[in-house]
């Protein structure tokens, strides 16, 4: 047992916390649309659980099903450069036309309606759904802040930064609209009357920023183009600003499905991740197509258009295969009720899965666990790196265990004030020989 442990022992000073946010490789899916040189520059998810784009080059807009049948409607104004699109609050996706300064409505059947802008050159560019029922999109040139209703009736806003540039939009968490300014170096907010309270300056000099989303956090994620970087603002203004590893360019961003957030590198061909804590992933496309716009698709997987490759890229999440028998995934976290009802509950993998015979794992209460020894049975041998002792359970005994290093059995007790979790911090066991409550 000792020569075991200590191997055992050096592995686990091995595993470093960050390991927790390692993402097993996505799987890539690559569609190529139809028109060829059709320039794909931005999508996402539509109401009828497609994904929707728009076609530069083509002057088209684009439809493609999670299994990868497209579609193609033409815009009637020629050579209008299609350029962002998002659904609308009433069951249609709209778009900007940037070269002939008009908003489009396309519904799911295809028929295309067209708005001019009252500001002649605006040159609009990102477009959002607002909170107010209405679409706010950026007009780039003009140096405004567009709105248009679902019946076409429009308001505009200028931009107090004079040559601002506005270009990416989105809906913030506090219920105002939020910009990127890409001249201006600024991050704005404008309420949905048309009011723009603040401008944040990117720290960094010259940062071009260009996309914005909503986190999963709270907050404002965007991306600095010039800068190369992914910055982060609260909706008090407070930016931080995380450097990519390399430099790309990045584009557009969204929010994951884990909690992450992923974007566009133009430059080096690939697809970023970087977790609210700033850990750093980058994938690459099978095709080196130049990625620009990045959406979130019904199938919970990250949908992503290839501009010089003409493609809509699908990247598809790998969640490790089922270690234990009944255990539940919710996202990049696991939670697990024994067949027996006994809980075992929150963790996340570091290594292993279900064709190992061990596994490293987060215990959201236990802590850092390396688990072996499972067979049909239930039963199970953890080690805990916390206090260094090896336990023996099963599926029908947990929370009882029996600890190797105080020859005793032990109970761990479970959160009397979070149910499904049990104490951490410090953690309560009671020896079930002595009687006497301890903490490890």
């Amino acid at each position: 047992m000792q020569q075991f442990w200590i191997r055992i022992w050096i592995r686990g000073l091995l595993i470093s916390p960050a390991l927790l946010h390692a993402q097993l490789p996505p799987s890539f899916t690559e569609f190529a649309t139809p028109t060829a040189s059709s320039g794909p520059r931005y999508v996402a998810a539509g109401p009828d659980g497609a994904l929707w784009f728009t076609e530069l080059n083509a002057n088209k807009i684009g439809r493609i099903t999670t299994a990868g049948a497209f579609t193609e409607y033409p815009v009637p104004t020629a050579s209008s450069q299609p350029w962002g699109i998002t659904a609308g609050p009433d069951g249609a996706l709209w778009f900007t036309e940037a070269a002939v300064n008009k908003i489009g409505r396309i519904t799911t059947a295809g028929v295309v309606t067209e708005y001019p802008i009252p500001t002649a050159s605006s040159q609009p560019l990102g477009i959002t759904k607002g909170p107010d029922g209405a679409l706010w999109f950026a007009e780039n040139s003009a140096n405004k802040i567009g709105r248009i209703t679902s019946a076409g009736t429009f308001n505009e806003y200028p931009i107090p930064t004079v040559n601002g540039l506005p270009y990416g939009i989105t809906a913030g968490p506090d219920g105002a609209l939020w910009f990127a300014e890409g001249l201006g170096n600024k991050i704005g907010r404008i309420t949905t009357v048309g009011v723009v309270t603040n401008e944040y300056t990117v720290p960094t000099s010259g940062s071009v920023p260009r996309g914005i989303t909503a986190g999963p956090d709270g907050a404002l994620w965007f991306t600095e183009s010039s800068g190369n970087k992914i910055g982060r603002v609260t909706t008090a203004g407070v930016i931080s600003e995380y450097p990519t590893p390399e430099a790309s360019e990045p584009n557009d961003i969204t929010s994951g499905p884990d909690g992450a957030l992923w974007f566009t590198e133009p430059d080096n061909n690939e697809i970023g991740r970087m977790s609210t804590g700033g850990a750093f992933n980058q994938y690459v496309p099978p095709t080196g197509g130049q990625p620009i716009g990045i959406a979130l698709g019904p199938d919970g997987a990250l949908w992503f258009t290839e501009y010089n490759a003409n493609k809509i890229g699908r990247l598809a999440l790998t969640q490790p295969s089922a270690f234990f028998t009944g255990e539940q995934t919710l996202g990049n976290l696991f939670y697990l009720q024994f067949q027996d009802g006994n809980l075992f509950g929150y963790f996340g993998y570091l290594q292993g899965s279900a064709a190992t015979p061990n596994a490293w794992l987060y215990h959201f209460d236990l802590g850092y666990e390396y688990v072996t020894g499972r067979d049909a049975g239930g039963d199970l041998y953890l080690y805990d790196l916390a206090s260094g002792h090896w336990w023996y359970s099963s599926s029908s005994l947990f929370p009882y265990l029996y600890d190797f290093t105080l020859n005793a059995w032990i109970y761990y007790f479970p959160n009397s004030q979070s149910p499904g979790h049990y104490t951490s911090s410090p953690r309560y066991f009671s020896n079930l020989t002595t009687g006497q409550i301890l903490t490890m």
